[in-house]
Protein backbone atom coordinates (compact mmCIF):
# COMPACT_ATOMS: atom_id res chain seq x y z
CA UNK A 1 0.00 0.00 0.00
CA UNK A 2 1.39 3.44 -0.92
CA UNK A 3 1.91 6.21 1.61
CA UNK A 4 -0.44 9.23 1.46
CA UNK A 5 1.38 12.24 0.03
CA UNK A 6 0.43 15.90 0.45
CA UNK A 7 1.59 18.49 -2.04
CA UNK A 8 1.43 22.20 -2.76
CA UNK A 9 2.71 24.29 -5.64
CA UNK A 10 4.89 27.28 -4.85
CA UNK A 11 3.20 30.39 -6.27
CA UNK A 12 6.61 32.00 -6.88
CA UNK A 13 8.43 29.35 -8.87
CA UNK A 14 5.89 26.63 -9.62
CA UNK A 15 7.87 23.95 -7.79
CA UNK A 16 5.69 21.22 -6.30
CA UNK A 17 6.54 20.55 -2.67
CA UNK A 18 5.63 17.02 -1.49
CA UNK A 19 5.51 15.75 2.10
CA UNK A 20 4.12 12.81 4.05
CA UNK A 21 1.96 14.92 6.36
CA UNK A 22 0.16 18.26 6.33
CA UNK A 23 2.38 19.54 9.13
CA UNK A 24 5.57 18.57 7.28
CA UNK A 25 4.19 20.18 4.11
CA UNK A 26 3.50 23.44 5.97
CA UNK A 27 7.07 23.48 7.36
CA UNK A 28 8.59 22.65 3.96
CA UNK A 29 6.54 25.38 2.26
CA UNK A 30 7.63 27.91 4.88
CA UNK A 31 11.29 26.97 4.35
CA UNK A 32 10.83 27.15 0.58
CA UNK A 33 9.30 30.66 0.83
CA UNK A 34 12.13 31.77 3.09
CA UNK A 35 14.62 30.52 0.49
CA UNK A 36 12.90 32.73 -2.13
CA UNK A 37 13.14 35.72 0.18
CA UNK A 38 16.85 35.07 0.74
CA UNK A 39 17.46 34.96 -3.05
CA UNK A 40 16.18 38.49 -3.54
CA UNK A 41 19.11 40.86 -3.80
CA UNK A 42 19.09 43.79 -1.37
CA UNK A 43 17.39 46.84 -2.81
CA UNK A 44 16.14 45.07 -5.95
CA UNK A 45 12.46 45.53 -5.03
CA UNK A 46 13.01 49.29 -4.78
CA UNK A 47 14.84 49.31 -8.13
CA UNK A 48 12.06 47.35 -9.83
CA UNK A 49 9.42 49.66 -8.33
CA UNK A 50 11.37 52.71 -9.55
CA UNK A 51 11.71 51.09 -13.00
CA UNK A 52 7.91 50.60 -13.16
CA UNK A 53 7.27 54.22 -12.12
CA UNK A 54 9.70 55.47 -14.79
CA UNK A 55 8.12 53.27 -17.46
CA UNK A 56 4.68 54.71 -16.67
CA UNK A 57 6.14 58.24 -16.75
CA UNK A 58 7.90 57.60 -20.07
CA UNK A 59 4.75 57.18 -22.13
CA UNK A 60 1.23 58.26 -21.14
CA UNK A 61 -0.26 55.59 -23.44
CA UNK A 62 1.02 52.80 -21.16
CA UNK A 63 -1.82 51.71 -18.89
CA UNK A 64 -0.11 48.88 -16.98
CA UNK A 65 3.38 47.59 -16.25
CA UNK A 66 4.15 44.17 -14.84
CA UNK A 67 7.56 42.75 -13.98
CA UNK A 68 8.24 39.10 -13.19
CA UNK A 69 11.68 37.69 -12.41
CA UNK A 70 13.25 34.53 -13.79
CA UNK A 71 11.88 32.53 -10.82
CA UNK A 72 8.36 33.63 -11.85
CA UNK A 73 8.04 35.91 -8.81
CA UNK A 74 5.84 38.93 -9.55
CA UNK A 75 8.01 41.92 -8.63
CA UNK A 76 5.59 44.64 -9.81
CA UNK A 77 2.01 44.67 -11.04
CA UNK A 78 1.02 48.32 -11.40
CA UNK A 79 -1.85 50.03 -13.17
CA UNK A 80 -1.57 53.71 -14.09
CA UNK A 81 -3.51 55.93 -11.71
CA UNK A 82 -6.94 56.90 -13.03
CA UNK A 83 -7.04 53.88 -15.37
CA UNK A 84 -9.64 51.24 -14.65
CA UNK A 85 -8.32 47.70 -14.80
CA UNK A 86 -10.16 45.26 -17.03
CA UNK A 87 -9.23 42.36 -14.75
CA UNK A 88 -8.73 41.82 -11.03
CA UNK A 89 -5.32 42.26 -9.42
CA UNK A 90 -5.36 38.53 -8.67
CA UNK A 91 -6.00 37.72 -12.34
CA UNK A 92 -3.22 40.12 -13.41
CA UNK A 93 -0.74 38.49 -11.05
CA UNK A 94 -1.79 34.97 -12.04
CA UNK A 95 -1.38 35.76 -15.73
CA UNK A 96 1.88 37.63 -15.18
CA UNK A 97 3.37 34.73 -13.25
CA UNK A 98 3.11 32.22 -16.08
CA UNK A 99 1.74 33.33 -19.45
CA UNK A 100 4.36 35.87 -20.62
CA UNK A 101 7.23 33.45 -20.05
CA UNK A 102 5.40 30.64 -21.83
CA UNK A 103 4.60 32.86 -24.81
CA UNK A 104 8.15 34.16 -25.05
CA UNK A 105 9.58 30.64 -24.60
CA UNK A 106 7.54 29.49 -27.61
CA UNK A 107 8.71 32.45 -29.70
CA UNK A 108 12.34 31.81 -28.70
CA UNK A 109 12.27 28.29 -30.17
CA UNK A 110 13.24 29.87 -33.51
CA UNK A 111 16.20 31.90 -32.19
CA UNK A 112 18.77 29.56 -33.79
CA UNK A 113 17.24 30.27 -37.18
CA UNK A 114 15.77 33.78 -36.89
CA UNK A 115 17.81 35.51 -34.19
CA UNK A 116 16.85 37.06 -30.86
CA UNK A 117 13.25 37.93 -30.01
CA UNK A 118 12.84 41.66 -29.39
CA UNK A 119 9.25 41.50 -28.15
CA UNK A 120 6.00 39.58 -28.39
CA UNK A 121 2.71 41.42 -28.93
CA UNK A 122 -0.86 40.34 -28.35
CA UNK A 123 -3.82 42.34 -29.60
CA UNK A 124 -6.98 41.64 -27.66
CA UNK A 125 -10.28 43.26 -28.52
CA UNK A 126 -10.02 45.40 -25.38
CA UNK A 127 -6.25 45.63 -24.89
CA UNK A 128 -2.90 45.66 -26.65
CA UNK A 129 -0.05 43.91 -24.79
CA UNK A 130 3.71 43.90 -25.36
CA UNK A 131 6.05 41.40 -23.69
CA UNK A 132 9.80 41.89 -23.35
CA UNK A 133 12.31 39.45 -21.87
CA UNK A 134 15.40 41.00 -20.38
CA UNK A 135 18.26 39.13 -18.73
CA UNK A 136 16.56 38.50 -15.37
CA UNK A 137 13.06 39.87 -15.92
CA UNK A 138 10.05 39.67 -18.17
CA UNK A 139 8.28 43.01 -18.67
CA UNK A 140 4.61 43.29 -19.62
CA UNK A 141 3.12 46.57 -20.84
CA UNK A 142 -0.48 47.15 -21.82
CA UNK A 143 -2.06 49.86 -23.94
CA UNK A 144 -5.54 50.80 -25.10
CA UNK A 145 -6.46 48.75 -28.16
CA UNK A 146 -6.73 51.95 -30.20
CA UNK A 147 -3.00 52.68 -29.94
CA UNK A 148 -1.64 53.46 -33.40
CA UNK A 149 0.04 50.43 -34.93
CA UNK A 150 -0.25 51.25 -38.65
CA UNK A 151 1.25 48.08 -40.07
CA UNK A 152 -0.56 45.67 -37.73
CA UNK A 153 -3.89 47.53 -37.87
CA UNK A 154 -3.94 47.53 -41.68
CA UNK A 155 -2.83 43.90 -41.83
CA UNK A 156 -5.47 42.84 -39.29
CA UNK A 157 -8.25 44.59 -41.21
CA UNK A 158 -7.10 42.99 -44.45
CA UNK A 159 -6.98 39.49 -42.93
CA UNK A 160 -10.41 39.91 -41.32
CA UNK A 161 -11.92 41.10 -44.61
CA UNK A 162 -10.40 38.21 -46.56
CA UNK A 163 -11.38 35.68 -43.89
CA UNK A 164 -14.99 36.86 -43.88
CA UNK A 165 -15.01 36.54 -47.66
CA UNK A 166 -13.31 33.13 -48.02
CA UNK A 167 -13.32 31.29 -44.71
CA UNK A 168 -16.98 31.48 -43.63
Amino acid sequence: MSEIQFHETCPNCGKIIVAGSKDKLAIDMLLHRKAHEAETSPGMDAKVAKFADEVLKSDPRIRYVGVVDYRLHVSVSKMRKDVRSLTSDEADRGYLQTAPNILIDVAEKLIPVLGLVESVTIRYEKLFMVLFRLESFTIVLTFEPTIVRPFMSALSESIQTLASRYLK
